[in-house]
């Protein structure tokens, strides 16, 4: 079973058939969501290898799995014959964002990939481990440097409408974390905070309003502040605790609707502990207090893995990951897709989604799945629910009555052998 816990030319490709017959199938009847359209795959064919983000040498990230925006386009990692790619699709044509040739020094770095409405891709690549590099691309032409770094830049990323990036770094000179914005067209990023005070031990986990307004981001070390998860607004530039140490020991992922609301998912084990821990989903909406959801056990499930979160509330959870009970839920629909189910003519061996981004507006979601025929794939699917109420342009704060439930990613991360936070706990196959 897959164990996530955290876990240069553009172009237009097609997969042949796979684009022809765009496959989109009725759910199977133990699945609710409504259609299920087949992005990519791998398998006879297919130009892929493999759909599963991770190094030779490491487990895969779930901050590496498929991403979704709200015109149903999913964005994701591949691996083919001559090389790895960043691709964007809907089921139809897929799209080329960047391409890396097999043999070179230059690798993708696992440890962010974001989208935004308007289909562009912000992730970062990694030479020799010395140097890392963040770009945007949409595919019309080569994808853009934004920043250049050490090692360990460009985490954990997150991206608005503008094509603002917001982004964690550790800064190997001045030997301390920072999370930072980059505006298309910036020579330089703006600093949002650091850790030179200890008010914080580092930052994770990072979410950008679609206008650019608010930031989310995690503090998986816990500094002077004991403030486990942060919110900035950025037109007051007042930081906000979302929740201290006391109220959720450890934050294992953070995400965050146009609205301001952050989701936290809480366990009783930090995310690289190799021991699963109790888990718990909260939320906070803006001028509202910390409020259970849910914990794994009152769901009925062993954990809560991954969470997103759209403009209504609604919520959707991966749970169970890297077993054979494994699935994606709603909170209101109820199971949705998981492992034994039917799907594109076999049955579900496996199945991830990305720890923030795997939910838009318009109640499609996208996921990773490894099938009991060895394909893996790559999926786009319709709970039927239709779009949310769209965030405004600039959010009033809103009380947590408006948006009591509301939910997160969590995060199934884990360690690379190159530095990276640990991204993903041990679980029983």
């Amino acid at each position: 079973m897959l164990r996530t816990k955290r876990w240069p030319i553009a172009g237009v490709a097609s997969l042949g058939l796979l684009a022809a017959l765009s496959h989109v199938l009725l759910a199977p009847a133990t699945a609710r969501a409504t259609t299920f359209t087949l992005v990519a795959e791998t398998g006879t064919g297919s130009a892929y290898t493999s759909l599963t983000p991770a190094p030779a040498f490491s487990l895969p990230d779930s901050r590496m799995f498929p991403v979704i925006n709200d015109a149903g386009e999913v964005a994701f990692w591949a691996q083919s014959a001559t090389g790895q790619e960043i691709v964007r699709g809907n089921g139809s044509a897929l799209v080329t964002i960047h391409q890396l040739t097999a043999g070179g020094s230059t690798s993708y770095r696992f440890a962010g990939l974001a989208m935004n409405s308007a289909g562009r891709v912000a992730f970062a690549t990694t030479t020799g481990f010395t140097s890392s590099t963040l770009l945007v691309g949409d595919g019309t032409g080569p994808a853009s440097v934004r920043a250049s770094g050490g090692a360990n830049a460009f985490s954990d990323l997150s991206i608005a409408a503008d094509g603002t990036v917001v982004e964690s770094t550790y800064d190997d000179t001045l030997n301390y974390t920072l999370l930072r914005a980059w505006q298309p067209g910036a020579t330089t990023a703006t600093v949002l905070a650091d850790t030179s005070t200890n008010v914080y031990g580092s930052f994770a986990f990072t979410d950008i309003s679609a206008d650019g307004r608010y930031v989310a981001f995690g503090v998986p070390y816990v500094g002077s502040s004991n403030a486990t998860v942060g919110r900035i607004d950025r037109a007051t530039g007042l930081t906000t605790t979302v929740a201290t140490s006391a109220e959720i020991p450890n934050a294992v992922s953070v995400s965050m609707n146009d609205l301001g609301t952050v989701a936290v998912v809480s366990s009783t084990q930090p995310y690289w502990s190799s021991t699963p821990g109790q888990t718990a989903l909260y939320t906070r909406a803006v001028g509202g207090p910390l409020t259970l959801f849910a914990t794994a056990a009152t769901l009925g499930v062993t954990s809560i893995d991954a969470v997103s979160i759209d403009n209504a509330g609604n919520l959707l959870y991966l749970t169970d990951a890297g077993t054979a009970s494994a699935a994606i839920y709603d909170a209101t629909l109820g199971r949705l897709i998981g492992v034994g189910d039917s799907l594109f003519g076999s049955v579900v061996s496996d199945i991830a989604m990305h720890e923030a981004f795997a939910l838009n507006n318009n109640g499609q979601f996208a996921f990773w799945a490894k099938l009991s025929d060895g394909r893996e794939v790559v999926a786009l699917a319709d709970t039927g629910r239709g779009a949310a109420a769209p965030g405004p342009t600039v959010p009033e704060p809103r009380s947590s009555s408006l948006l009591e439930v509301l939910g997160t990613v969590i995060a199934l991360r884990f360690v690379s052998t190159y530095g990276e936070r640990p991204r993903t706990a041990a679980r029983a196959s």
